[in-house]
């Protein structure tokens, strides 16, 4: 877990160029003249550096402030989208149709488990050719009862058509027609007379062919109504990279709840229950983790049920949310978290009526969708242990630029006064024009210069501040070749919170961290 922890390590790696102040000057003793000169003087708060981390971030990850100033970090993947029409296909190959009697019953083309009762529709286009196979003119009445605009239903009527010849209903544009049909079905009607008034049962066919052939196409649709039955369907497949490796850290660390909101935007028309058919993370070293949870349970009907706009309740157009979690109440999200993954990978399907009410009425709209975002949700809390930030920064020696007037000793002090409750392990090497190392502020090894603030064990919050002072003596030598050598510096740092990592502690908006380090040297005169 790297970039958790952005907002307290960059706090000490940013603080190292910033602007001087003054520094304590020692009094001039016996012969001997001291100067202390600064090398920086600042104060950054964490509130401070959100802007710079979310500027830094292209992967549209947020950090929120709270209320009570603790920070939470969001890993958002797309928002995914499954609309009823990409989902639910209605009339597909509806027609063409050879209408081979006087009643002549279709059913509707439904997706599986959906029975139409009511359709509104916003285009597509019929029309039919009537082939007179009598040997005497006829006339004839084409009807669809289904079929209606404006309370009028789809009719056609011709007089006089000739032995042998044919009518036309030309192409009719479908949009603002509606079908009500109870049982799924569309009926094509004709009543056929001879010019004695004789009817016509059915027309023969001619060859083969019947007598009446239409085509129906492109039909689309802003309302259906109808019953949908027990029916599982695709919604969502989606890959969010949780980048928490945007600095070059290493270390490990132990997350305080961690927590997956999955939030769905419903506007189909009847019960939705999400079926989660898998939800993984992909671990740094490449290992697949698989999210464990009561709510998960492949092969099975167990899933969320969807909040839904109700059809009884008058509610077509309507979309409703529903939000749930997997945290560590209900899943093994925190042992994941541990591993510091990646990835987190995730497939929902959805089950209409999952319940199987056999009475159930639904709808759908042109515009109905579930629309589906799921975000990792990170509270900046945990312990954490040995995460290192490196940094490399000018220094500016020309105080001391006189190489004939060495100085006899040097002495580095290091101040800081921290509310956040983080130690700092520090070393500082000293770098030459080709980053080759001069020497190293402690002689032996990294130490821990910066305290961590008091903490309430409770919380996890600081209570205060720890002001540190470490002085670092440097020999006339080491000092010297500093001053001509050196010309940056490059910082091994790592963060540790208090109790060698095992005190979870909150990173608030409201804490900061004082950073002053200057260096005395004293000369004979």
């Amino acid at each position: 877990m790297k970039k958790l922890l952005i907002p307290c390590l960059a706090l000490f790696a940013l603080a190292l160029g910033c602007n001087k102040s003054n520094f304590e000057i020692p009094e001039i003793a016996d012969h001997t003249a001291e100067f202390a000169f600064p090398l920086f003087n600042t104060e950054l708060k964490v509130s401070d550096l959100v802007d710079n981390i979310l500027q830094e971030n292209t992967t549209g990850d947020t950090i929120i402030v709270n209320a009570d100033n603790t920070l939470t970090l969001f890993y958002s993947g797309d928002v995914t989208e499954s609309k009823a029409t990409d989902i639910f296909q209605f009339f597909a190959d509806q027609l063409p149709l050879a209408v081979d009697s006087s009643y002549f019953e279709v059913p509707v083309k439904t997706p599986d488990g959906v029975a139409l009762y009511r359709a509104d529709l916003s285009g597509g286009n019929i029309f039919f050719v009537i082939k007179n196979t009598m040997t005497e003119p006829i006339d004839i009445r084409f009807y669809i009862p289904q079929l209606s605009k404006n309370g009028q239903i789809f009719e056609y009527a011709f007089q006089d058509i000739p032995a042998g010849g044919q009518a036309t209903i030309p192409a009719v544009d479908l949009k603002d027609w509606v079908i009500n049909t109870s049982n799924n079905l569309i009926t094509f009607n004709y009543e056929a007379f001879l010019q004695d008034g004789t009817p016509i049962l059915r027309l023969p066919a001619n060859g083969g062919i019947p007598a009446i052939f239409g085509l129906m196409q492109q039909v689309t649709f802003t309302y259906l109504e109808g019953y949908w039955g027990k029916v599982e369907y695709g919604l969502s497949t989606e890959t969010i990279d949780i980048d928490i490796n945007q600095t070059n850290l290493t270390g490990n660390v132990q997350v305080k709840n961690p927590k997956v909101t999955i939030t769905v935007f419903n506007s189909f028309g009847f019960p939705t229950r999400g079926l989660i058919k898998y939800l993984r993370f992909v671990a740094k070293n490449g290992d697949l983790l698989e999210l464990e949870s009561p709510l998960i349970q492949a092969g099975t009907e167990i899933g969320i049920d969807f909040a839904y706009p109700s059809f009884a309740a008058g509610e077509v157009g309507q979309t409703k949310e529903t939000v749930f979690y997997f945290d560590e109440t209900n899943s093994n999200i925190a042992e994941i978290f541990n591993s510091e993954p990646v990835q987190m990978i995730y497939q929902v399907n959805g089950l209409a009526n999952a319940d199987d009410n056999q009475t159930l009425v639904g709808f759908l709209t042109d515009s109905s969708s579930v629309r589906m975002n799921v975000k990792v949700e990170l509270l900046l809390e945990g312990s954490l242990k040995d995460f290192a930030a490196d940094q490399t920064l000018a220094l500016d020696f020309s105080q001391f630029s006189d190489a004939d007037s060495p100085f006899d000793e040097a002495e580095f002090k290091l101040v800081t006064e921290n509310t956040m409750g983080l130690t700092t392990n520090l070393q500082v090497y000293f770098l030459d024009v080709n980053t080759v190392a001069v020497d190293s502020l402690f002689a032996n090894g990294p130490q821990d210069v910066i305290k961590a603030g008091p903490i309430d064990p409770t919380t996890g919050i600081t209570t205060g501040s720890t002001r540190t002072e470490t002085f670092i003596p440097f020999t006339a030598d080491r000092f010297n070749r500093l001053r001509k050598d050196a010309k940056s510096a490059y910082l091994k740092t790592s963060f540790t919170s208090a109790n060698d990592g095992t005190v979870p502690v909150k990173i608030l908006a409201n804490q900061s961290a004082v950073v002053k380090m200057g260096v005395r040297v004293k000369t004979k005169i």
